[in-house]
């Protein structure tokens, strides 16, 4: 049986682990503590995008993975997780260059698909009543 949400999970835990490491190194550097305003925002802004994909991604994929153990269908997981991953990697662009854009536009995508994907399982869930 292939699970389709591990297609979503693994590239997001890379970019996960990408920021993170990031944040950590900037954190080693000094960066955390400079009085450097440019050096201090740079941070910030790394940690922010780390937080936020913290935030968001562990619940849409244990949704994801709950769909698609509830039968929801390759498509639907799909069709939601390919969305979300292109929308969290936008969205941590738009964090970290800072572009207001791209973070907007991501942040909306997420949204939207933490939506579809509550709803998506609802509707599953209403099919086994």
């Amino acid at each position: 049986m292939t699970f389709y949400t591990a297609w979503i999970a693994a590239p997001l835990m890379l970019m996960l682990v990408v920021l993170g490491l990031r944040v950590s190194g900037l954190r080693l550097a000094g960066a955390a503590r400079s009085t450097d305003k440019a050096v201090a925002e740079r941070f910030v802004r790394w940690q922010r995008a780390h937080g936020n994909a913290v935030e968001h991604v562990p619940m849409v994929l244990f949704l994801l993975l709950l769909l698609e153990l509830a039968s929801g269908g390759r498509w639907a997981v799909l069709g939601v997780g390919v969305p979300f991953l292109f929308s969290r990697l936008l969205h941590a662009y738009g964090a970290v260059m800072p572009s207001k854009w791209p973070k907007f536009i991501g942040a909306s995508i997420t949204y939207a698909a933490e939506a579809a994907v509550s709803v998506l399982l609802l509707v599953q869930m209403a099919k086994t009543l």
